[in-house]
């Protein structure tokens, strides 16, 4: 059956978040392993709290500029989304004045953006050697704990937010990122945990919920993952991903009215969500809706198309021919 089939893809979560006559039933090899079927809120990197007008105008002001003019226009940079621009400057700062934590904080902010996690850490590393700021210790393990995440190496990325809560113990983002990497292990009523901690320190931590509403729905415990997926919802209105997952847990319980209510605000949040496409349209197969199932799958391929995920395109693709025919 198409609900069976579905459920596979359910279990199959992708490790932050925020989808007449009935055609063949959907098997479970169709949708076994489709990408971002669960949504798991990842550790994201620290906010930052700095702020800067931008200072320098033309390489004749870069040149007698000082290492902080250049640097603050490094994190204007950075927070336009200039990355390649915010290394440069920084590589500058840095050839200057070795000694700027900040330098080699904001130069790995880039480099993470960028993928390149080896020169990521180095710069981490580097910056934790040189400042004695709490809050700026805690980010730079919490953040480096991302990076070691973004490799597999879950050993290291455990250890720094080990070391970013022994720092500040009320600091919900390194509770929540650790649950994530137990959840990524299987060890979900560790996760469970985590994501508690979290809550206790902050309440309103939306992520903390979603993410324990994932640990539970694994756990079979469906009732109680739906629960905490409508706390982050009702924390952030906008929060794709708890919709989607809230709409995947209503569908595994067959009750198909919630469940595409909450794939339509998946949509009407983000209508480039490939996979809330596919999803609604087999919950449209399972009701019967053979118009909307095929509308909703020729999305799904061409948005998958537009990815490059030719996999799940061809797949969309194979559903519709089904439904035509």
């Amino acid at each position: 059956m198409i609900t069976n089939s579905i459920r596979a893809v359910m279990l199959c979560g992708t490790l932050a978040a925020n989808t007449i006559t009935i055609a063949t039933p959907v098997k479970a090899s169709i949708l076994t392993n489709a990408p971002d079927s669960t949504r798991l809120s990842l550790p994201q990197l620290a906010q930052t709290s700095d702020t800067a007008e931008p200072a320098l105008n033309s390489l004749d002001a870069l040149e007698t500029a000082s290492v902080e003019e250049v640097i603050a226009q490094a994190i204007v940079e950075y927070q336009a989304g200039n990355y390649d621009l915010t290394i440069d400057l920084l590589d500058r700062a840095i050839d200057r004045d070795p000694n700027r934590a900040e330098a080699y904080r904001y130069r790995g902010l880039a480099y993470h953006r960028q993928g390149e996690y080896t020169a990521t850490i180095a710069n981490y590393d580097r910056a934790l050697a040189l400042t004695t700021d709490l809050e700026t210790q805690v980010k730079l393990h919490s953040d480096r704990g991302l990076a070691h995440y973004a490799t597999g190496n879950y050993p290291l990325a455990i250890s720094d937010y080990d070391s970013a809560i022994a720092l500040d113990a009320s600091y919900a983002p390194a509770y929540n990122h650790r649950g994530v990497i137990r959840y990524a292990q299987g060890d979900y009523a560790s996760a469970i945990a985590d994501y508690d901690r979290a809550i206790e320190r902050d309440a309103d931590y939306a992520p903390a919920y979603n993410n324990r509403g994932l640990a539970y729905m694994a756990q079979g415990e469906t009732p109680r993952a739906i629960a905490n997926y409508t706390q982050a919802i009702r924390r952030d209105e906008a929060y794709r991903d708890a919709y989607y997952n809230r709409g995947n847990a209503y569908f595994s319980q067959a009750n198909y009215t919630n469940a595409l209510a909450d794939l339509d605000a998946v949509i009407g949040i983000d209508e480039f969500y490939a996979n809330a496409y596919f999803v609604r349209a087999a919950i449209a197969e399972q009701v019967g809706d053979r118009a909307s199932a095929m509308t909703d799958y020729q999305v799904a391929a061409l948005l998958y198309e537009r990815q490059g995920n030719t996999l799940w395109q061809e797949r969309s693709l194979d559903r519709l021919e089904l439904l035509q025919n």
